[in-house]
């Protein structure tokens, strides 16, 4: 009796049986998605993408396929990290594409990042919360808006701005001066605040004031007419009498 074949097949058949118990463990199938990183995407939305992968046995799971399935879904993510928690859980950390601004091309609504990469386009149900861009000049090349020097100037300083402080700009309106040169006003705060930006020169100093000037206004719930910060360095607002 050959007792070395005996313990390598006694061998495989007990790895045989582990592995088999641990396929259809019910403790293995994934319960839950832990997602981290988004802030235009709503949670819902991503696990919607996944849930196909719900009660599937976490170690079947293709994580380079899921990835996939994510980045071709979603033009929002930029990049995916997918972790696997044992015994039953996914940790999806999402690194976005940061909504810049929107324009309105052939009735369309255009929502771009710094790249002018085009997140989404429609008439209605625009998910991201970001100005629209009038008065400026543009091009396209495939999926990306191409800037001009002035609209880049500006797209960014933008990109600098915390995404709390982009979704209080309602309207980003560009005049073209005689001398050339642009001129740039806003409306803020649910359009209720006109704000006199003046030329493209020291934007960063200017949004910085303007990002005070607004925690200002919450703070102490201050009714305004009108900011200017054309002259940074002497900034003004009138509040309501």
């Amino acid at each position: 009796m050959n007792y070395r074949l005996i313990a390598i097949l006694t061998i495989i058949f007990i790895g045989l049986g582990v592995f088999f118990s641990l396929i259809y463990s019910p403790s293995l199938e994934i319960k839950d998605f832990n997602v981290k990183g988004n802030e235009v995407l709503k949670t819902d939305e991503i696990i919607n993408n996944i849930n196909k992968f719900k009660n599937e046995n976490i170690l079947l799971v293709n994580i380079d396929e899921l990835r996939k399935s994510l980045l071709a879904r979603e033009k929002y993510i930029k990049d995916v990290i997918i972790n696997k928690i044992y015994p039953n859980k996914l940790e999806i950390i999402i690194t976005e594409r940061k909504p810049i601004a929107k324009i309105v091309n052939d009735k369309k609504t255009l929502v771009f990042d710094n790249e002018g990469y085009i997140l989404e386009q429609g008439k209605n149900d625009i998910k991201a919360d970001v100005p629209l861009l009038k008065g400026v000049g543009y091009s396209f090349s495939k999926n990306r808006i191409v800037f001009t020097p002035s609209f880049e100037k500006l797209v960014q300083e933008l990109e600098d701005l915390k995404f709390s402080l982009i979704k209080e700009l309602n309207l980003i309106q560009y005049k073209q001066l005689q001398n050339n040169k642009f001129k740039v006003e806003l409306l803020i705060m649910n359009n209720n605040i006109k704000v006199k930006l003046g030329d493209l020169e020291n934007l960063a100093k200017k949004f910085k004031i303007l990002e005070a000037t607004i925690l200002d206004i919450k703070k102490n719930n201050l009714k305004v007419d009108y900011i200017n910060l054309q002259y940074p360095d002497k900034p003004v607002y009138k509040t309501e009498n």
